[in-house]
């Protein structure tokens, strides 16, 4: 175990990956790994913050000709370059990053966290040529990268419970086994992909249609929208969600939560009415807080929720299959206890998954 990486991410946004490229850096720290981050601002921040080592991006440089043809002899490259072959392995955490270390000559590895990272064949033959290893975070994403020739394996993403939870009183929440109400909460940052409005159009019909749920009904948001067209998506998701208020639901948007113990102590199930999911960060912490979740069949949530017992499924993008699963939640007694569902969650515990990343290190020719 006696090697140095360095991580690389162009991402701008705080999301599942990112978090967890940061539990991976810390997690390397401890084994006494030499490990550098190199992220844009908001990341840099965060990882200054935890004291791992970082060096801040220039997310304002843009190296595209066309799909991955990055000009080699661009003065940024070249100092990134520098840095990159002071270490044994480079650890691209998105395709974009691949184009700011392709001229490294430490063994370059790539973790791809969804289809949306490879537009099309001739990036999916150049990512192949330049990588020594490519992993992707679930079944889902390595079957869309099949489709594109890229042989890739799986090491699921890892999940390490905030400190705050250690005092979460891990207990049956459920009120709505009784028919009294239902208190549900749905964690993503605003995306249309993210399906907020799924979620309350799938609310509306079902109030519509089953006049004894109304005021029985609560829901909390939590999330924000981090770029200017999924703030319109957050407005209008906004605007809307005031019919299920005049339908008798009580609605709440928090924005981002710092403290997300707080938001599953009263909550009864998880909503995940995304479109797609690669992965789901939502899914582990659900779990561990001893949550069952209605979540999007033909996604990497499916692999995770493999049992019933923690939760119900419905139809990605269906706003009726989705309005039915949440009808059933009012008739199912058979969710698994607090206990067994946070077991599931340690599965993917952020130890794991650096265990498995380190064997692939450590057999790379």
């Amino acid at each position: 175990m006696n090697f140095s990486i360095a991580f690389i991410t162009t991402e701008e946004i705080l999301g599942g990956g990112e978090t967890n490229l940061l539990l991976v850096g810390a997690e390397f720290k401890e084994k006494g790994i030499n490990t550098l981050i190199i992220a844009p601002n908001l990341l840099y921040k965060l990882g200054i913050e935890r004291g791992l080592n970082m060096y801040k991006l220039d997310s304002y440089n843009k190296y595209w000709l066309s799909g991955l043809d990055l000009i080699p002899n661009d003065k940024y490259v070249q100092k990134l370059t520098k840095i990159l072959d002071k270490y044994d392995f480079v650890h691209a955490y998105n395709s974009n990053a691949l184009t700011l270390a392709k001229f490294t000559k430490a063994k370059l590895i790539y973790t791809c966290h969804g289809p949306w990272e490879i537009s099309n064949s001739r990036k999916a033959k150049k990512i192949v040529k330049y990588t020594d290893r490519i992993i992707t975070v679930s079944k889902i994403v390595q079957k869309s990268l099949f489709k594109l020739k890229i042989k890739a394996e799986i090491i699921p993403l890892g999940y390490e419970p905030k400190l705050s939870a250690k005092n979460f009183n891990l207990k049956v929440s459920r009120s709505f086994i009784n028919g009294n109400k239902l208190n549900i909460l749905c964690l993503a940052r605003f995306q249309p992909i993210k399906g907020q409005l799924i979620l309350i159009f799938s609310l509306i019909f079902l109030l519509l249609k089953r006049n004894d749920l109304r005021k029985k009904i609560s829901i909390v948001f939590a999330g924000k929208a981090y770029e200017n067209k999924d703030y319109i998506y957050f407005i209008l998701t906004k605007f809307m969600s005031k019919i299920l208020k005049i339908l008798g639901a009580k609605v709440e948007f928090l924005g981002y939560v710092k403290n997300i113990s707080n938001l599953f102590q009263d909550t009864d199930i998880v909503v995940i009415p995304s479109r797609y999911e690669s992965f789901s960060m939502v899914c582990l912490e659900s779990l561990y807080f001893g949550k069952p979740i209605i979540f999007p069949t033909n996604t990497a949530c499916g692999e995770i929720l493999n049992k019933k017992i923690y939760g119900e499924s419905f139809i990605n993008g269906s706003i009726k299959s989705l309005c039915n699963a949440i009808e059933k939640t009012f008739k199912n007694n058979l969710f698994g206890s607090p206990g067994q569902l946070r077991n599931r969650s340690l599965k993917y515990n952020i130890s794991n998954q650096v265990k498995k990343m380190i064997y692939l290190y450590n057999n790379i020719n």
